[in-house]
């Protein structure tokens, strides 16, 4: 399907490109941390606005709108703004959204707030990811997955501290103003720093789409609709698993121990990631990620039937070890493309994931309100199983997943 393009030899950060983009680690790390600071103050951030579980959805929801929106500029932002640039004005506008959306008081309020953090955020964490995928081609699987490590990191400590904070009885709002002051840090120590421009990559259009996937037997938009599935799957879980346990065993719990599940669920979600990159090269990406969703979907199930608080904290968070490479597996598909379609093609595939990624936790709160939280998640399993069914699909048509 055309070049492959140049390969740096080394580790996975080294030559004259890797040294500058350390600098991404630190993007990274912030971005894991704005993903996951809603989950454990939802209730309290529900509380405040004096809303329902529908609107819990609807948050969540807003959020990946914004990130649908914003990823789809990702293969033409580079031609009016450096890579730097790029993702200095992102962190910018991620602590403004988190300043006003720490400042609501009314849901039409929270909701433009975090619409706009939202869209912010996916440019902070897709456009490293396109980044890479423009300039290391055939390595792109192996970077990605050491990348995504760091916004493991931050997603893994965001929700223990934001959940310790909250058992002290420090107002939810704290936890977001320090993050946006965080976002504010960020972009002027970035000043300092440095890093490549991205090769030409063909804008977004009907007519490039077809050009794009002529020949790749249905795998653009199946990538896309796998990663609709995916962050569908992982974002109902990331998003309501601490209301859930609070709320299901609300006699055994606290918001701190519930929060501790995600942070367990991106610990394991770390190590699944290293894992992910030293194994992927060997088994191949259709074995890792067919052997990783059917692990997310087994634990997934346990942990929702299992009756036991104890039981239900371990395989939850098991889960993060099972979505743990599916993203970066996904993302990599974009390498597949000619050089000046990869950022097209990681848009396409971004753009999909902000879109299952507010439908599916949206529809966890609406049916929650109507027929119970325990069938609300339940119902976001299914994210998985079409999975399975999709990459089956993709390998018969021939496709090079």
């Amino acid at each position: 399907m055309g070049s492959r393009g140049t390969v740096e030899k080394g580790g996975p950060y080294t030559g004259p490109h890797g040294k500058k983009m350390k600098i991404l680690f630190g993007f990274q790390f912030l971005s894991g941390m704005i993903l996951v600071l809603l989950s454990p103050a939802l209730g309290s951030v529900l509380e405040t606005l004096q809303a329902t579980e529908t609107a819990g959805g609807t948050l969540i929801f807003a959020y990946f709108a914004g990130g649908t929106v914003s990823t789809l500029t990702i293969s033409w932002l580079p031609r009016f703004l450096s890579s730097l640039r790029i993702l200095q004005a992102s962190s910018l506008l991620a602590g403004i959204g988190l300043w006003g959306f720490s400042r609501s008081e009314e849901m039409a309020s929270a909701v433009f707030w975090y619409f706009l953090v939202g869209a912010a955020n996916a440019v902070l964490i897709a456009f490293p990811g396109a980044l890479l995928a423009n300039r290391y081609r055939e390595e792109s699987g192996r970077r990605i997955s050491f990348l995504y490590t760091f916004f493991a990191l931050g997603v893994t400590l965001s929700p223990f501290f934001s959940g310790l904070l909250l058992q002290r009885g420090v107002p939810w709002q704290i936890a977001f103003q320090g993050t946006a002051a965080a976002c504010m840090i960020c972009a002027l120590v970035a000043v300092f720093s440095s890093l490549p421009s991205m090769e030409e990559s063909a804008g977004l259009g009907w007519r490039t789409v077809k050009e794009a996937v002529r020949g790749d037997r249905g795998l653009l938009w199946g990538a896309v609709l796998l990663n609709v599935l995916y962050i569908g799957g992982e974002t109902s879980v990331m998003g309501w698993v601490v209301y859930y346990l609070q709320s299901v065993f609300s006699g055994e719990n606290s918001v701190f121990r519930a929060s501790r599940v995600l942070t367990y669920f991106w610990l394991f979600m770390i190590f699944g990631r290293i894992i992910t990159a030293l194994v992927v090269e060997r088994a191949g990406s259709f074995l890792t990620l067919f052997v990783l969703v059917s692990g997310g979907l087994l634990a997934w199930t346990g942990a929702m039937f299992s009756g036991s608080l104890v039981l239900s904290e371990v395989l939850f968070a098991l889960t993060g070890l099972f979505f743990s490479g599916q993203f970066p597996l996904i993302a990599s598909y974009a390498s597949r493309f000619p050089a000046k379609y990869t950022g097209l093609a990681f848009s396409l595939i971004l753009a999909g994931g902000g879109l299952g990624g507010g439908l599916f936790p949206f529809f966890v709160g609406w049916l929650a309100e109507r027929r119970g939280l325990q069938v609300g998640l339940a119902s976001a399993m299914s994210s998985l199983v079409f999975m399975l069914i999709l990459l089956w699909i993709l390998r018969r048509r021939g496709a090079d997943v």
